[in-house]
């Protein structure tokens, strides 16, 4: 499914449909029932199914926008399964899944393994759901997700390239819930997590090894901002506001703002000093997002900081390494 990065469904119909072209001593006039069919007619047309497993190791978040009150938690689900994380509390937008098991403490979070009985077809069965929700005093709401078909995973064990040891997890920019893809807060979130999907046989055979959270350390990043060509045009004029942001592990620096441009030009450094694991294999990767800046309401400059949440739209983002899955 090639749309499977564009869509937010969180349910999906299997069905069959046939069109057929009437005799001629039938009038069209007429309506045919439709086929009733029996329980076991119905059970003999039914897909072969197997039992499949699914595990997910979750490990860090950043650029989560969570307030003071709130915590964050991740829900897994295979169709109408699914597997709940424990809440967690933010720390200027960085988030550590930890495991609260009993002797796990200090241990990186597995969630439990969901198991479901589907059809062989991959065609056939349910896509994989990472949802990332926020929870508060008045309720919860989910902010973004990750979704996966399954022909992946399953084209690896068909070619033999089945995972000795639990995989290496890889850090996934969320896609923005519809309702809040418009705040530049939601935009550069990001997940670091790892899937193992397969026949259950198979996911029994590999072993799932825990991982413990390593210790920060001090690091600086440093960008230097050249120019951009051929943005997509945000105001009405026909042109932009552009400028430039750069985040890591919470941390965060923008460029000035060029006015009126599609073709802006910075030759600007920015400098991030932040906390990250000392085996930068773990740590997130550095989202790049373009902005199109916009008055503040009543045009009051000194509501702009605040308010650009609000105001200011998406105009291009990406990661650095980029995201390749």
């Amino acid at each position: 499914d090639e749309s499977a990065e564009e869509t937010a469904y969180r349910g999906r119909m299997m069905l069959f449909a046939s069109c057929e072209k009437p005799k001629p001593e039938e009038s069209l006039q007429v309506m045919r029932l439709p086929l009733i069919l029996s329980k076991s007619e119905i059970d003999a047309r039914a897909p072969k199914a197997t039992n499949f497993a699914l595990r997910c190791d979750l490990y860090d978040g950043s650029d989560i926008p969570c307030g003071p009150l709130e915590s964050v938690f991740v829900m897994v689900a295979l169709g109408p399964y699914e597997r709940r994380s424990t809440s967690c509390a933010v720390t200027d937008g960085v988030v550590r899944f930890e495991s609260e098991q009993p002797g796990k403490e200090g241990y990186y979070e597995q969630l439990e393994e969901l198991r479901a009985s589907m059809p062989e077809e991959v065609a056939q069965q349910y896509d994989i759901f990472v949802h990332v929700y926020i929870e508060g005093p008045f309720g919860e709401r989910r902010i973004g997700y990750k979704r996966f078909a399954t022909q992946a995973f399953m084209r690896d064990i068909e070619e033999g390239n089945i995972p000795t040891e639990s995989p290496v997890p890889t850090w996934f920019l969320l896609i923005p819930d519809p309702v809040y893809r418009e705040e530049l807060q939601v935009v550069t979130a990001m997940l670091q997590f790892s899937l193992v999907f397969g026949p259950q046989k198979v996911v029994d055979s590999i072993p799932r090894k825990r991982v413990r959270i390593p210790k920060l350390k001090n690091y600086e990043l440093t960008a230097k901002i050249y120019q951009a060509q051929g943005l997509v045009p945000s105001d009405d004029n026909g042109l932009a506001d552009p400028y430039v942001r750069i985040a890591l592990a919470g941390a965060s620096k923008e460029t000035h703002t060029v006015k009126a441009s599609l073709n802006p030009i910075w030759y600007e450094p920015l400098v991030i000093r932040t906390l990250l694991p000392g085996n930068l294999d773990y740590a997130p990767k550095i989202s790049i997002s373009v902005y199109d800046a916009d008055p503040a309401p009543l045009n009051m400059s000194m509501l702009k900081e605040y308010t650009k949440d609000m105001t200011d739209n998406v105009i291009a983002r990406a990661l650095a390494p980029p995201d390749t899955r």
